[in-house]
């Protein structure tokens, strides 16, 4: 006999997901997200990104004031079809340190939803989540 799972299928969240294999740039939606670091810098963000929304991004970006691991902050899309651009900070992920680290990647997801709602937007595409290190938590 199976575990019972403290997520329980529901149907009705499922119908509002989909996975989406492919570029999140070129997608009409509210918002993508970026993972990147905390200097929220070109170098270190999604691959991609930057070209596909124009140099405006970047000198955005520049204004924020960077960005703590586990929080995100918001900008203009630009030149991309979406609305908004959710940037978030991943953990480095140290195997004496995962349970902060996986609070800190929990962190990311809750931090996104908030701006997401905060913005009075409604969709969001967001690429996998990868840890800055070896390992790799959760894939989105």
């Amino acid at each position: 006999m199976g575990r019972v799972s403290r997520f329980p299928v529901d149907h009705e969240v499922n119908s509002k997901i989909y996975l989406w294999n492919g570029n999140p740039w070129n997608l009409e939606v509210d918002a993508v997200e970026n993972s990147t670091n905390e200097t929220l810098d070109e170098a270190h963000c999604s691959p991609g990104l930057h070209a596909a929304a124009g140099p405006d991004l970047a000198e955005e970006c520049a204004t924020l004031g960077g960005c703590r691991t586990g929080m995100a902050k918001v900008t203009n899309a630009y030149d991309l079809p979406a609305r908004r651009v959710i940037h978030t900070v991943g953990p480095k992920y140290a195997v004496k340190y995962h349970t902060a680290a996986e609070n800190a990647l929990s962190h990311c997801y809750r931090s996104c939803l908030e701006l997401l709602i905060e913005n009075g937007l409604q969709s969001i595409a967001q690429r996998q989540k990868i840890t800055h290190g070896n390992q790799q938590l959760m894939w989105q």
